[in-house]
């Protein structure tokens, strides 16, 4: 398939902003926008210690305590680490039940508060049981990330991966 104009100007950004933190903060909030997230990020995930940490901040106070805090509660992560393999898309829905989500700490204390229910992201690598991922949420009320989101983040995924690995 190939991207369309808007995709195409995308990824050129993407491209364009190696290098550059604040360009490529801009670009993966343009990626954010594309699929319709209220918010995203690329984290750090840690399964041995059960921690992340923000390495691109979109939001400084929720990344914040993200690796504070609720890092060592985030049920997709630590329920869902199977799922977790270099330039996987990640769908929350697919990791953890969204009729027990509601009923954890991760939602109730951390995502709720921020009006955030679902996530998509892809895994941008994986070392030493570290993964590096492009994650986006939204509100339950935008509903789960779809096929045309899961298509988007596919055709960004191997770009995403290469500029991130080319960034660091």
């Amino acid at each position: 398939m190939r991207p369309n104009r808007g995709a195409a100007e995308l990824i050129e950004r993407l491209y364009a902003s190696i290098g550059d933190a604040d360009a490529l903060r801009h670009s993966v909030a343009s990626v954010g926008d594309l699929l319709r997230a209220e918010a995203g990020g690329v984290h750090e995930y840690d399964f041995g210690l059960k921690k992340g940490r923000g390495m691109l901040k979109l939001s400084d106070a929720f990344l914040r305590r993200y690796a504070e805090h609720y890092s060592s509660l985030n049920v997709w992560m630590i329920q869902g680490r199977d799922k977790v393999a270099p330039g996987r898309i990640l769908l929350s829905h697919a990791m953890f039940p969204e009729e027990r989500l509601e009923d954890t700490e991760w939602y109730s204390d951390f995502l709720r508060p921020e009006n955030l229910f679902h996530s998509t992201g892809v895994v941008l690598g994986m070392d030493a049981g570290v993964s590096t991922t492009a994650t986006f949420l939204r509100p339950k009320g935008a509903g789960r990330f779809g096929s045309a989101d899961v298509a988007a983040l596919r055709r960004l995924a191997p770009h995403l991966r290469r500029v991130f690995a080319l960034h660091r």
